[in-house]
């Protein structure tokens, strides 16, 4: 029962209504506003690429630091100063804004900060989630995480596209440090427990080791190897949707900020609903092969973009509704195999395992970024997504049947199996 509780509280807190869903609000106003600054002021498929590059340089770059330090540090003082960091780089953005100094340079040092604190922040949640939620109840609690982070960011972009008719840019961006002020508050009353490697005062760690042991954890589950290359394909051919997709709607669509606002509201309701399957619903046994499965019908979804006419009246809400069904199956692979790492990797090395897990499966993801924007440049938007979507399905599925990639389902099962013995043996001691 006490473990319940905690579950509860954490979920609710940290998540669902507390402090952290706030601060995502937040992030997710100025994400907006942001993006669809720099698509309307350049129109450029290569600065949007770039631009993507510079946001997510830092996961690829300091994921494995982060996860490292995140198993030796305070986890509660990371994700004060990477929020703390991501609020300033917003005061500066919203400073820029009125003084009417924003440019490029400043747009993508702004970002790659913002992406600088936004990947410890992640890191620390996502190693922190298993040691104060019952194993038994991850899947749900992940699902419940997937479900506020959906709502949050259905409620953001309307936020944002609705208050840009009367507002400026540099008004929207104090959500950013508004929400900060909220997120620290729940903090101050959580307890995060600290795990069997915090590093003690004075003492000294070794990066390269840990980082070497967190490779080597990984090497030694079953099938796990061949479903990150997957995954590397995944993130390689899906890139463009996320890249090119301000420009699909504003150039080769013809919308502004509304209609970018619809179709991605579209998109967050769909990780909302497919959140709420994986909330009330106990997930798949075997979370690989859903996974699979999963993503077949998401490349088979992108890949009909290409068939929304550019002149037709409604196509923001047709693109909006295709967008809708890929995202509504993402919570499934999201959820499922963050699910599976939390479950068969030790809770005092999920830190560094699962940033080395985030390097690997993202390492190509920007040179995608860049090809994106590269291609975009002489081929059109809509033959990209075709292309990816095509591909991606091709190459997956290759990989799923030639490789060993199913097998991580035994590894999962096998392990789950485990421990459930050795809970009962020890539940069996306490009785005696």
């Amino acid at each position: 029962m006490k473990k319940l509780k905690q579950t509860i509280l954490f979920a609710v807190i940290c998540f669902s209504g507390g402090g952290q869903m706030f601060s995502i609000l937040g992030s997710t106003i100025v994400q907006f506003v942001l993006i669809i600054w720099i698509a309307i002021e350049t129109q450029s498929e290569l600065i949007l690429g770039l631009a993507s590059i510079a946001a997510f340089g830092p996961f690829l770059i300091l994921g494995p630091i982060a996860g490292v330090l995140v198993d030796r540090l305070n986890r509660k003082a990371i994700i004060i100063i990477a929020d703390a960091t991501i609020a300033i780089s917003t005061l500066v953005a919203i400073f820029l804004f009125y003084s009417e100094n924003m440019n490029l340079l400043w747009f993508f040092l702004i970002i790659t900060i913002r992406g600088i604190g936004d990947v410890f922040h992640s890191t620390t949640v996502g190693a922190m989630m298993p040691t104060m939620i019952p194993q038994k109840h991850l899947g749900r609690m992940n699902g419940i995480n997937a479900l506020s982070n959906g709502v949050v960011r259905i409620i953001g972009p309307a936020i944002a596209a609705g208050l840009l008719i009367v507002w400026r840019e540099a008004d929207l961006l104090w959500a950013d440090v508004v929400t900060f002020i909220i997120a620290l508050i729940p903090l101050f009353f959580i307890s995060i427990p600290k795990v069997a490697t915090t590093l003690k005062k004075g003492a000294k760690f070794s990066f390269f080791a840990d980082f070497k042991d967190g490779l080597k954890t990984i090497s030694n589950i079953k099938g796990l190897v061949p479903l990150l290359v997957m995954f590397m394909v995944v993130n390689f051919f899906f890139t463009p949707i996320g890249t090119l997709l301000p420009l699909f709607v504003t150039k080769t669509h013809g919308g502004f900020e509304a209609e970018y606002a619809i179709v991605v509201i579209f998109m967050q309701i769909g990780t909302v609903v497919g959140g709420l399957i994986m909330t009330f619903f106990k997930g798949f046994r075997k979370k690989a092969l859903s996974s699979y499965i999963a993503l077949l019908w998401i490349y088979t979804v992108v890949s009909t973009l290409i068939l929304v006419p550019p002149e037709m009246t409604g196509r923001f809400w047709l693109i909006g509704s295709i967008l809708f069904l890929v995202m509504f199956v993402l919570p499934v692979i999201n959820v499922s195999m963050i699910t599976a790492f939390q479950t068969i990797v030790p809770r005092e090395k999920l830190g560094r395992t699962m940033s080395v897990l985030g390097t690997i499966s993202s390492s190509i993801t920007p040179i995608a970024m860049l090809l994106s924007g590269v291609i975009g440049e002489y081929v059109a938007i809509p033959w990209i997504f075709l292309g990816s979507g095509v591909l991606g399905l091709l190459i997956s599925s290759a990989i799923w049947f030639l490789t060993k990639a199913p097998q991580l389902d035994d590894s999962i099962i096998e392990i789950t199996e485990q421990q459930a013995i050795a809970a009962l043996g020890k539940s069996m001691e306490i009785t005696e």
